[in-house]
């Protein structure tokens, strides 16, 4: 199952869903044992990533765990990659990409080399890995990661990044600053 199909089925099992509202989803998961299964699946997942990320934060030294975040993150941008890689050298078009079908919003500051993008304020993290009540903030390095990769591919060098505001450090949205001078 691809990412995309992934997400959406997800959705479907109640991932976002509000809780105690009924509705054709959650009629559609009674009726279909593949997304019951998945359902549970998600279930089973969610606290022991949550776990897992808990267990490295207690681990490893921060930097280790910041690095090492950083670098899922970078993996899970590549699978990205067939929607990026076509605006490499197209910084504009990319961030046009990014207003229109993930609606972001992002400044572009020529003159200083910085971008800064905000997610959508949902008050909700967008990774589907994460349930927010168990996972801890420090799993927001995956985020900075993903940021890095994914404006180093379009923009052809590397770049800085920093968290401004995340979900899961108690901000409504996911903001980022991104310097490629």
């Amino acid at each position: 199952m691809k990412r995309e199909e992934f997400l959406k089925t997800a959705a479907l099992c109640g991932v976002c869903a509000c809780a105690g509202m009924p509705s054709p989803e959650a009629e559609a998961v009674k009726q279909n044992p593949e997304l019951k299964d998945l359902q549970r699946r998600i279930a089973f997942v969610h606290p022991r990533f949550a776990k897992l990320i808990g267990m490295l934060e207690n681990d490893l030294s921060s930097e280790e765990l910041k690095r090492l975040l950083e670098k899922l993150g970078r993996e899970c941008s590549r699978e990205f990659a067939p929607i990026y890689a076509k605006y490499r050298g197209d910084l504009e078009g990319f961030l046009n990409m990014c207003r229109k079908d993930w609606k972001m919003n992002c400044e572009h500051d020529p003159v200083r080399k910085r971008v800064v993008t905000y997610g959508e304020k949902t008050g909700r993290c967008f990774c589907p890995f994460v349930d927010q009540a168990r996972m801890s903030p420090a799993f927001c390095e995956c985020s900075l990661g993903w940021q890095m990769e994914t404006f180093s591919a379009v923009i052809g060098k590397p770049v800085r990044a920093k968290i401004l505001s995340s979900v899961l450090r108690g901000g409504r949205s996911c903001d980022f600053a991104v310097e490629y001078g």
